[in-house]
């Protein structure tokens, strides 16, 4: 294989690792700082022989290294915890010393010992597993390692291990000890003056440049490379500069809106990857296989090193030092703890056996982690901002979906799921509310079927789901006592309605629940899948920025930005433009956002222009009757742009009127269901095997007859007219309106009389059947009956448990693969 060593190809293979690494991380839950060096290695000179570690590569390596201590350094963030200091208690400090720092360093000694090697380098390896958790995680795994309490760790951890790899990697140096007392002296000497000169040097800065956004960037860079070239005179590694620059920095960035370095600008999206996959080029592993007890070594060090952490999270819990479930497995050995290997590799300390180990751990643990804290991460993924701003609310939340025709349920699912967020564990609620003039027959099956349409969807997008059912007199007044009784802080509604057919707002169902609630309500018209957006009209009124849930619009409309990668384009009053614009730049999405002025209302429409298949998508900040930012003229507005635009999508934002306290109480939280466990899962699948309710490879060629088949097979002591009636619902409900659970797996879910438990049925068809109404043939059926007086959301959380069980047991490929139903209990 031809080895490069063009810059333009270097720097091509680098892309490309980190373009792949980042969709393997997506697709498992493994850190992409763990990936990286893999590759490096499978692309490295000993084994395809694609790349080396050149100059280019070395360079862009080195600083990457460099990075990430200085990253290390700010996650250590001095400043919140010094102002917290004075209420932690001395013995809680203690402890977190001895759990966090003291004993995984004694254990990586021991694992040493045991594995042979001499005490300073048990002491590296002990180093190494103290070294795990700091948050130098790169930003493409910022939605999956963002949680603060699952993912933080005492400050003095990061401290604790760059101090200990300054000792270590001078003793290895060669240096005699006059030598060693110099470079250690001028180490701490200049980690004292970055510590007083850097923050008042950068709060000056900062405070005069006129111009915002890279020359910060660049200024602060400088004084990290500044700082460690300057270091190297002395001796000093340009390592532990740039790491003290970061902790220097970090206790100057105060957590007020005030400070400016609160937040410090580190740009990592391309040093930080060189310097993981250089690690792996440059590993040498032809001299591994030789030795005979490397195996074992790496075996003692991985399980040691996985030891070490689930100390951590056991005494941690012991002592009430978290709450959280297993805090992410006391966090994964990540960027941080590959350089300071990197570093001890360099020196000597750690051999190719150790540093391979090392990257072998970095590995488990973060799938480890990654699992754990998808399973135990909660609370709301809200917009980062000071606790004194009170217009920053940690909404959408609790989204409360208000479902009344079929037609419209994908939708605005799909929009609840986007608006919801990639790392909040509240529920969303669908709610049906039903009309008591109707009969209680058919108003329960059609509401059940709706919200059951829902439940599905939402389980397919891996979002928890309560389903609500209620009757009321009046449907506005059902929404706006769900929504207060649920603490919903968010409601969506579907708006169908022709838009020159009307002289109000919308319909009176809309109007009522904006005029009598206080939470945000986003009124939709979808007329294609809300994540094919592309660009997106944002049309604010004037005096928008005063009104105090201004930045809960904007957090809709950033997250739809960020699932959709739409651009966005800012029609703003030419009056207020400025402020306006200084809010929507706190939001990652809205720095590259276009901007329009508008001197009146008549003049909105002449600025947006939607063609068909643009995929474009409007949206119009509303404040309610008779508040500031609110105008009459804007009453006809979405009516006049939804009918010039009629290949767009709409959506009316009116903005939340409550405080932060208001919107994050919890007194109305009710418990998530619990996921279907593994045994339950399987416990189900043999109680329907041995009651003989699954028909796999079915021989029929009609749907009709497979639904005959399995109700016979569910019931087969019932009467024969009775299962006539519900299998000829069955065949109706499935040419009608058919619920998927995914594509291929149809569900049909009715009430019976005469059973005391819910019933399950399955049936495979390898070929499938085909239906008019679903894009992809039928090769699963199931069938779920339960008693008739079961009460509604019992039943529903039981459809979404047959829902994960399809999802998270990967049920369609076991049923069709069978050949007869046994198979199903061997092949999991």
């Amino acid at each position: 294989m031809h080895t490069i060593h063009d810059p333009a190809g270097v720097f091509a293979v680098l892309l490309a690792a980190l373009l792949f690494s980042a969709w393997l991380s997506d697709l498992l839950p493994m850190h992409i700082a763990a990936i990286l060096p893999v590759l490096g290695i499978i692309l490295g000179p000993e084994v395809l022989g694609i790349i080396e570690g050149g100059t280019v590569l070395q360079i862009l390596g080195s600083i990457g290294v460099m990075y990430i201590f200085f990253s290390a350094g700010l996650s250590a963030n001095i400043a919140s915890r010094t102002a917290r200091r004075s209420i932690v208690p001395t013995s809680v400090i203690l402890k977190q010393v001895f759990i966090w720092t003291i004993m995984p360093s004694m254990a990586g000694i021991a694992v040493g010992l045991a594995a042979g090697a001499s005490f300073i380098r048990a002491c590296a390896i002990g180093l190494f597993f103290a070294s795990a958790g700091a948050r130098s995680a790169l930003k493409l795994n910022k939605a999956k390692f963002q949680e603060q309490a699952s993912y933080g760790m005492p400050a003095f951890v990061p401290i604790f291990s760059a101090l200990c790899l300054l000792v270590l990697d001078t003793l290895m140096s060669g240096a005699d000890a006059r030598s060693f007392m110099l470079v250690l002296a001028f180490s701490f000497i200049g980690g004292g003056l970055v510590w007083i000169v850097f923050p008042r040097l950068a709060a000056l800065f900062l405070r005069h440049v006129k111009i915002k956004g890279s020359i910060e960037v660049w200024f602060l860079l400088f004084l990290v490379f500044g700082a460690a070239y300057a270091g190297t005179f002395f001796s000093i590694p340009a390592w532990f500069t740039a790491f003290m620059t970061g902790v220097a920095l970090s206790a100057a960035a105060a957590p007020s809106a005030d400070s400016e370095l609160n937040r410090i600008p580190v740009r990592d999206d391309i040093f930080i990857p060189a310097a993981l996959l250089f690690m792996g080029v440059s590993a040498r592993i032809s001299g591994i296989l030789p030795t005979g007890n490397w195996i074992l070594v790496a075996v003692i060090f991985v399980i040691g090193g996985l030891a070490a952490r689930i100390l951590i999270v056991f005494l941690s819990k012991r002592f009430a030092l978290v709450t959280e479930p297993l805090i992410g497995l006391a966090v994964p050995f990540a960027s941080f703890s590959l350089a300071i290997s990197w570093i001890l590799y360099g020196s000597g300390l750690f051999d190719s056996v150790l540093f391979l180990s090392a990257l072998a751990l970095a590995i488990i643990s973060s799938i480890i982690s990654g699992i754990s804290m998808k399973q135990g991460s909660s609370g709301a993924e809200a917009p980062s901002a000071a606790g004194g701003d009170k217009s920053r609310l940690a909404i959408p939340n609790r989204i409360l979906i208000a479902l009344s025709k079929p037609s419209s349920i994908a939708q605005l699912v799909e929009l609840s799921g986007i608006l919801h967020g990639t790392a909040n564990s509240s529920p969303i609620f669908p709610l049906v509310v039903r009309m008591p003039e109707e009969t209680a027959s058919q108003q329960s099956a059609d509401s059940e079927t709706l919200l059951a349409t829902a439940v599905m969807q939402l389980s397919q997008m891996q979002k928890s789901a309560l389903p609500l059912q209620i009757e009321a007199l009046n449907a506005g007044l059902g929404i706006i006592d769900s929504a207060i009784q649920k603490n919903a802080d968010t409601i969506i509604i579907g708006w169908n309605k022709p838009p020159r057919l009307s002289h109000a707002f919308f319909g009176n169902v809309i109007d009522q629940v904006v005029s009598g609630t206080s939470q945000m309500v986003l009124v939709a018209r979808a007329q294609f899948p809300w994540k094919q957006i592309k660009k997106i009209y944002v049309v604010a009124p004037v005096l928008v920025n005063r009104h105090p849930g201004f930045a809960a619009a904007l957090q809709c409309i950033e997250r739809l930005a960020e699932a959709t990668y739409a651009h966005i384009h800012f029609i703003v009053a030419e009056e207020n433009a400025e402020e306006v614009q200084k809010i929507g730049k706190s939001l990652a999405s809205f720095n590259s956002a276009q901007t329009s002025h508008f001197h009146s209302w008549r003049d909105i429409p002449s600025l947006i222009q939607v063609s068909s298949g643009s995929h474009a998508m409007i949206a119009l900040i509303s404040a309610r009757p008779g508040e500031a930012s609110w105008n009459p003229a804007f009453e006809r507005l979405p009516h006049v742009l939804a009918e010039k635009n009629s290949a767009a999508n709409v959506l009316m934002l009116y903005m939340p009127a409550f405080l932060p306290e208001e919107a994050q109480a919890s007194e109305y939280q009710q418990p998530l269901p619990e996921p279907l466990a593994e045994s339950s899962a399987e416990a189900l699948l043999a109680e329907a095997v041995r009651a003989g309710r699954i028909r796999v490879d079915m021989q029929t060629s009609a749907i009709a007859d497979g639904i005959y088949e399995l109700m016979f097979a569910a019931l087969p002591h019932t009467e024969k007219n009775v299962l006539q009636s519900v299998a000829d619902h069955f065949i109706e409900m499935v040419q009608r309106q058919p619920i998927e659970i995914e594509p291929g797996v149809v569900l049909l879910h009715d009430r019976i009389e005469n059973i005391s438990y819910p019933i399950v049925c399955f049936g495979a068809h390898k070929k499938g059947f085909r239906l008019s109404t679903l894009d992809v043939p039928v090769q699963v059926i199931v069938i779920i009956l339960v008693p008739h007086n079961q009460g509604a959301e019992e039943h529903l959380r039981f459809l979404a448990e047959i829902a994960a069980l399809f999802h998270s047991h990967d049920l369609r490929e076991r049923l069709i693969a069978a050949n007869m139903p046994e198979n199903l209990l061997s092949q999991h």
